[in-house]
């Protein structure tokens, strides 16, 4: 029969007690922890993709008012003054703009101001376009 000493009860007695894993508490804090973390990430990756998609709005509101800025240069007319509104198609959504002619202190310039909007009877822009267009009967 083998004899233990008490320096190797102690031994053994730590041994056992490393043994035997986490308790609760710890696995409770551990878990609290992960899923503190998990929900930040996935807020965070929540705020990312609502800013991807108000940029991505923004660049096609910025190209259907130049779209329209450019109709506007290519059929060579003098604009009349005031408002106009209309609809544009772009990238299988439907877009509005108002484009607001004014005179400026030049009789050869028209200021145009050039809005797109998402809903028709949104408060807001998503873009503002400024342009000039110039008198097509003008000659120096």
């Amino acid at each position: 029969m083998t004899q233990t000493t008490p320096r190797l009860t102690r031994q053994l007695q730590t041994l056992t007690r490393l043994e035997r894993g986490f308790t609760l508490l710890e696995v409770m804090v551990a878990l609290t922890i992960v899923a503190v973390a998990l929900s930040a990430m996935i807020s965070a990756s929540g705020n990312f993709t609502s800013g991807t998609t108000h940029l991505r709005d923004r660049t096609f509101a910025r190209w259907v008012a130049a779209n329209r800025l450019a109709e506007m240069r290519a059929m060579r007319e003098w604009p009349d003054l005031g408002k106009s509104e209309g609809e544009a198609t772009l990238a299988s959504q439907t877009w509005f703009w108002r484009v607001t002619t004014q005179e400026v202190q030049d009789e050869a310039l028209r200021q145009i101001e050039i809005q797109v909007r998402l809903k028709e009877d949104a408060k807001s822009a998503l873009f503002t376009l400024t342009s000039f267009v110039g008198n097509p009967e003008f000659q120096l």
